[in-house]
């Protein structure tokens, strides 16, 4: 019995031994292979197991049983998360998928740009004062009849370039009047007034104000005015006279104009601004509705009324431009 038992647990201290032996080498293997390749995730690996069943055991796993575990585990531990993504349906070939930061910095890029806007108009304008040269003064006051009657040529036109909040607009407008009138008094028997008016109004603007379909500009430059009159008495009791001259001065003017969108269509557009410096005293309001025709083009109808006192030397110019505006806009 005391032999028997002895070659048994020496059998049993061996085979314990051996186990022993066989755990030490292989974590031995593990930490070299994390230690020389940084991409191996590191884990922590179990003991061998034997299993006794009588006198049946199970062999422990080997450094290679071990090995293949790892790789299996850093495969579904990297490829797992992908099946957690949300669908997203891939571009036509060719095409790529553009991220939202970049889009919104591509709109940011063209609102940079210069945007520029052409509005011919034709402005149905009479004057209502007085005009003046040397001793010879008249009134002038044509009715809404008179003013094509009066109206010899005329030529209108604004033009803008905008850049964010910042604009430079140019006004351009030539008139050329004539008007006959039968005289009251003995001495003439009628009197013929012409007036031919140059304008030329650059003006910077800034943007004060914006919202989804109304906006509100500031503006302040200078008009710069070339008029010339001539005045003719026909003869009756005394003989005929012709009075003409002309002058040219430039204004400091400021002021406001605005734009609101009543619907996708229609919009109310409105512009006032005063000064003076060449003149005494001037000043312009104008109020219509624009009418989009597209995203490029527009019509626009309205009133306008600019009024001038200029007094120097032998010419007088006191009274006012009025009458309807129509015209369209081009946006490119």
């Amino acid at each position: 019995m005391n032999s028997r038992f002895r070659h048994s647990f020496f059998t049993a201290g061996s085979v314990v031994l051996l186990l022993c032996l066989t755990a030490v080498s292989v974590r031995a293997q593990e930490a070299g292979t994390a230690s020389s390749d940084p991409t191996v995730v590191k884990q922590q690996t179990t003991a061998p197991i034997v299993e006794a069943t009588g006198s049946t055991t199970v062999p422990a796993k080997t450094a290679a049983d071990n090995a293949k575990e790892l790789a299996l585990s850093a495969s579904v531990s990297t490829t797992a998360p992908v099946s957690f993504l949300a669908p997203r349906s891939l571009p036509p070939p060719g095409e790529h998928l553009t991220p939202e930061p970049a889009a919104s910095s591509a709109q940011a890029g063209s609102s940079d740009k210069w945007q520029f806007m052409v509005a011919p108009y034709l402005w149905l304008a009479g004057i209502n004062g007085t005009l003046g040269v040397g001793d010879v003064a008249t009134d002038v006051d044509p009715s809404a009849s008179d003013l094509l009657d009066a109206l010899n040529f005329g030529f209108m036109g604004v033009f803008e370039a905008r850049k964010n909040k910042f604009m430079l607009i140019t006004d351009l407008m030539y008139l050329s009047l004539e008007k006959t009138k039968d005289t009251t008094g003995p001495l003439f028997s009628a009197l013929t007034a012409e007036s031919k008016t140059f304008m030329l109004s650059p003006v910077v603007g800034y943007r004060l104000a914006e919202k989804p379909g109304a906006s509100l500009d500031a503006i302040v430059g200078i008009r710069f005015w070339h008029t010339s009159t001539r005045l003719e008495l026909a003869p009756r009791l005394l003989a005929g006279r012709v009075r003409e001259g002309s002058k040219n001065w430039a204004d400091v003017i400021a002021g406001l104009r605005g734009q609101a969108h009543l619907t996708r269509i229609f919009s109310l557009i409105g512009r006032g601004d005063f000064g003076g410096g060449g003149s005494d005293f001037t000043y312009q309001l104008f109020g219509g509705v624009g009418i989009d025709v597209s995203k490029s083009a527009s019509l626009f109808l309205g009133y306008r009324y600019l009024d001038i006192k200029y007094t120097r030397e032998d010419f007088l110019f006191d009274g006012a431009f009025k009458g309807p505006v129509l015209g369209a806009a081009f946006r490119f």
